[in-house]
Order: C-alpha cells, then sequence, then structure tokens
C-alpha cells in the first residue's frame, strides 16, 4: 500500500486543534470558570479510572512478546526469557494502572470523609495511602485474566500476522514512552497554575495562557497528562488484523472519541484549560499517526486484499531481515 495516499484524518484533526488553540487563547480563563465543577460524576470517573490506554498498550505488547517465545523456532534459553520478560512487563504494566486508579480512588473517598469536592486531587504528586497487599492481588488478578485473553487471541496467529503484531508492539512502546517524556518535560517547565488552583484561591496562583513558560515551579497544568493517556488509545486500532478493515474503522472512531472525551473531563473537573489538552492530544496523535506512517501502516486501510497482503509482507520482511543481523 503507498504510503502517499492523502490523509485526511491527521489534516482535519491538526485543524480542529488550531481552531481549539485560537478559541482557547481568548476563552481559557472564562470556559473553565464556566463549566468547573469538582464533584462532577463524570469528571471523576474518567480522572480515577481513565489512565488505563497507557498501560493496556504495554501490557499487550508484553503478551506478544510472550507469544514470539512461545511460536518462535528459537534455542530454549530464549524462549524462556522471551516468554518470562513479557509477562514481567506485561505485569509491570498493569501494576502502573492499578496504582493509579487506586490512588484516585482513595483520595475520592478521603475527599468524602473530610466533605471536599469528589473529585479534589492533588494531581501534581500528593501522597495517598492505600494498601499495597490490595494492589497486588487486584494486579495479579486483572494479569492472569489478561494473559488468559491474550493467549487465546494469539495462540493460532500465523508467523507474518505475530511478526506484524511484534512491529507494532515495538511502536506502541516507543510511542507511548515518547509521548510521557515530551509532555512531562512541557508540564515541568511550563509550570502552569491549574483551573482549581486558581479558582480555588491557593496563594500566588494566577492565570497565564498556554503560550507563556512560568518555569519550574511545581505547577503542572500544562500539558494535560491525562489527555495524554486517554488519548493514547487511539494506537489501539494497529493491533487489529489489516484485513478486518471495519473493525479498524470502529477502533479508530471510539478511540479517538475516547481521547476527546478525557480531555473534556479534565476540563470540567478543574484541572486543565482547554488550550492543556488540545495541545497534550495534538502532540499524542500526531506521534502516533507519523510513527505509524512511517512504517507503512494507516489507522484504516485500504479494502484491497492484495495491498493489504503486502503490508503484512514488509512486516514480516523487515522482521527476517533484522533477526539475520
Amino acid at each position: 500500500m503507498s504510503t502517499q495516499a492523502k490523509s485526511p484524518l491527521l489534516r482535519n484533526f491538526l485543524i480542529a486543534a488550531v481552531v481549539l488553540l485560537i478559541v482557547a487563547s481568548f476563552g481559557d480563563y472564562q470556559i473553565s470558570k464556566t463549566i468547573m465543577n469538582q464533584n462532577s460524576i463524570f469528571g471523576t470517573i474518567f480522572q480515577n479510572y481513565g489512565l488505563f490506554p497507557e498501560n493496556l498498550i504495554g501490557f499487550i505488547a508484553g503478551q506478544i512478546i510472550v507469544a514470539n517465545g512461545l511460536k518462535r523456532d528459537i534455542p530454549v534459553i530464549s524462549k524462556v526469557l522471551l516468554v518470562a520478560g513479557g509477562l514481567a512487563f506485561a505485569f509491570w504494566e498493569t501494576l502502573h494502572a492499578v496504582d493509579n486508579f487506586l490512588f484516585y480512588t482513595y483520595s475520592s473517598i478521603g475527599n468524602v470523609k473530610v466533605g471536599a469536592a469528589l473529585g479534589a486531587a492533588n494531581n501534581d504528586g500528593g501522597a495517598v495511602a492505600y494498601p499495597h497487599s490490595l494492589q497486588i492481588v487486584i494486579s495479579v488478578i486483572i494479569w492472569v485474566i489478561g494473559s488468559a485473553i491474550a493467549y487465546q487471541w494469539l495462540k493460532n496467529k500465523t508467523e507474518k500476522s505475530l511478526q506484524y503484531l511484534t512491529t507494532v508492539a515495538i511502536a506502541g512502546v516507543a510511542v507511548v514512552y515518547l509521548s510521557e517524556a515530551i509532555v512531562d518535560t512541557m508540564k515541568n517547565n511550563w509550570g502552569r497554575f491549574r483551573p482549581y488552583e486558581i479558582f480555588g484561591n491557593v496563594k500566588d496562583a494566577h492565570f497565564t495562557a498556554f503560550w507563556h513558560q512560568n518555569g519550574v515551579n511545581g505547577h503542572k497544568s500544562f500539558p494535560s497528562g491525562h489527555t495524554m493517556a486517554g488519548m493514547l488509545a487511539a494506537f489501539l486500532p494497529f493491533f487489529v488484523e489489516r484485513k478486518n478493515v471495519a473493525l479498524q474503522r470502529k477502533m479508530t472512531i471510539v478511540t479517538i472519541a475516547y481521547g476527546v472525551l478525557m480531555g473534556l473531563s479534565r476540563i470540567r473537573i478543574g484541572a486543565h484549560f482547554l488550550s492543556d489538552v488540545t495541545v497534550s492530544g495534538t502532540i499524542v496523535f500526531a506521534l502516533i499517526f507519523l510513527s505509524m506512517q512511517l512504517l507503512g501502516y494507516r489507522f484504516v486501510e485500504e479494502s484491497d486484499a492484495l495491498a493489504v497482503d503486502a503490508l503484512e509482507d514488509n512486516a514480516f520482511q523487515a522482521n527476517y531481515d533484522f533477526a539475520k543481523i
């Protein structure tokens, strides 16, 4: 398939982002002041339980590594290392996902006990105590069930399909870590106060436009970390078989919509301004789109079966050539 085909999805996404940033340039402050509600159920649900896409990508990647270890004709020691390493990586991602939702869940429980807003949370590193034994138990349960599901999904994959998924898994992990590095670096250096700090009369909190850098001061509104995690869901369509165009299309719509809803939830709960979520979502979407286009893949492939076969052959040949090095 030609990678030169028109890509209206990226173009339309960037146009929407530019329009939203123009609106944010004039309305960031007033929009947040008007719709912010830290008792929002919508905002709290996404805050507490919506971060999982970034860990799900890593979990799936780990399971694909396991499948390679089980199915490849390689030395036993290599098989053992691949299976053990893949399972360990998947468990590590599960631990992080569970840590996130327990942190925010216990924060919400604490808020209710003291009469604070349900969704009030120290998004910049506050300590919340929860039983770490609970984290381990929940993580093990999710890991075991998820591993069993992944095994059923991967056990009958052809060698070419598994090679394709391996390429996607490596790209997915790279996109996640690059997204985190960019967003976290910007957050630390921008020093933008969050809406709930400004409207909550936090000492010295003041509004600054999104293009204004305050420097390192411990405040991390710009860009949005939650929106980054939510928009990473848009990578998931690439785990769909390239011949299943209908499912690719559905997954693309659902996952992009999820990222958008995450951004809206962050504005609603007062954790971020419109510009915070727009820039974050745009960074992640562009990274996903461009990295996969470099590999020759699109969110929704052409329905030409021969073209799709060529894509899988390219992935197979790339992995075969790498194996000979």
